[in-house]
């Protein structure tokens, strides 16, 4: 039986051919945006084959949705993870939208991200962020460093309100150089602790430090995927992204089946 996101794939190829373009027409894409939300609906409660089985979807946000069809500029579909459509973020890339349109405010203290990206340059960026009304802090986010010496860092950045120091970067985890495979991964935040997950199995857990209030946006606030908005931390010049998911209250969540990083 063909899935959700088959049928969408061919619909969007399909109308490509049709109207020889790269992306749906106006007069398509509405249709294809319903769609797609009456298609996330169904698959959202699926497995996905992710390190961590959902214990019911309430709550859980997946930020390739701030994309929106018709695409922005720079940004294009690819065949993504396991076949699944996928996004291409170029340099000029500019994905954002406010982030109480988006995130609950006040967020959870504890939370999940479930990361599937594939870095087609060696320079690293901003996978997403949540800014300052300023564009000039991070307030959460998560980044994948430069390689260097044949490996690279997996980042979290977590900065209370109110802190005057700049972006905080809470956690960071050494990997093997990502450039043009596709990375899942998982990252958890638990009282006191951040936790990644590979392979389905902790791959590192550190210590971090926060205020004992969750975190909270101003009105202006912002929330960006495949950069950091203003605030001058690295953009990918060329990623794929398959899904970022922020999957709120970690305890809801086992690890089981299948989760890895595969060469294409």
């Amino acid at each position: 039986m063909i899935s959700c996101l088959d049928l969408l794939w061919k619909v969007k190829t399909a109308w490509s051919q049709m109207f020889a373009l790269e992306c749906v027409t106006e007069t398509t894409s509405l249709i294809y945006n319903v769609m797609r939300l009456n298609c996330f609906a169904k698959v959202f409660g699926r497995s996905q084959q992710t390190c961590f089985k959902e214990r019911g979807s309430q709550g859980d946000l997946d930020l390739t949705e701030l994309i929106g069809v018709p695409l922005p500029p720079s940004v294009s579909f690819v065949t993504g993870f396991e076949g699944y459509p996928a996004y291409s973020f170029g340099p000029d890339a500019n994905v954002g939208r406010l982030t109480k349109s988006f995130i609950p405010d006040p967020f959870y203290n504890d939370f999940a991200v479930t990361v599937t990206a594939k870095p087609t340059t060696r320079r690293g960026g901003v996978l997403f962020a949540i800014t300052d009304a300023y564009q000039k802090i991070v307030h959460l986010g998560v980044a994948l460093s430069e390689v260097e010496d044949g490996s690279q860092r997996i980042i979290l950045y977590y900065t209370d309100p109110g802190t005057r120091s700049g972006t905080q970067e809470a956690a960071s985890f050494k990997m093997g150089d990502l450039t043009g495979r596709w990375a899942r991964f998982t990252l958890t935040v638990q009282g006191a602790e951040v936790r990644l997950y590979m392979d389905c199995e902790e791959y590192h857990r550190v210590a971090f430090s926060r205020s004992p209030q969750p975190l909270t946006f101003e009105a202006s606030s912002g929330i960006f995927v495949g950069n950091a908005g203003g605030t001058g931390l690295a953009r990918f010049v060329s990623v794929y992204i398959h899904k970022i998911q922020k999957v709120v209250r970690a305890d809801r969540f086992d690890h089981s089946s299948e989760f890895t990083n595969r060469d294409v």
